[in-house]
Formats: structure tokens, C-alpha cells, sequence
């Protein structure tokens, strides 16, 4: 089974490898290493699921707060 690095699934999705390192993080990718010498092996799977993750943006929390403030 081939494997992918953060800094190929980053190219692949046109996303910052920072953004890649954080979703396979909080997302259980499989890994080599400890602590900031880890290394991502993502599986196409893992790939797909990336790419289909909840894109929003922003802090929502403020945006809320402020909704609610003016009613």
C-alpha cells in the first residue's frame, strides 16, 4: 500500500502542510516517530477523507456571540 506525506497531501489539496498536520492529527492518521519528529503515512483513504472534510472558515464562536447580541 503506497503512502503519502503531509507535504505531498498538502500539494495534492492546494492547502498549507500546517493545515494537513493539524487534520491528521485531531483525524488518528497513522504515524512513525514522537512527538515533533512524527510523520504522517497517509493512506488514500485518509487522502479522500481530507478532502471531503468541513471547509468552513472563521472563529464562529464571535460571529454567534455577536448574532445574539443584537436581537
Amino acid at each position: 500500500m503506497k503512502t503519502l506525506t503531509t507535504k505531498e497531501v498538502a500539494a495534492l489539496t492546494k492547502t498549507s502542510q500546517q493545515l494537513a498536520r493539524k487534520w491528521a492529527k485531531e483525524n488518528q492518521v497513522n504515524f512513525v516517530g514522537s512527538d515533533k519528529a512524527k510523520i504522517y503515512l497517509w493512506t488514500e483513504a485518509d487522502l479522500e477523507r481530507f478532502k471531503s472534510r468541513n471547509k468552513q472558515r472563521g472563529n464562529f464562536s464571535k460571529s454567534k456571540k455577536n448574532k445574539e447580541s443584537k436581537t
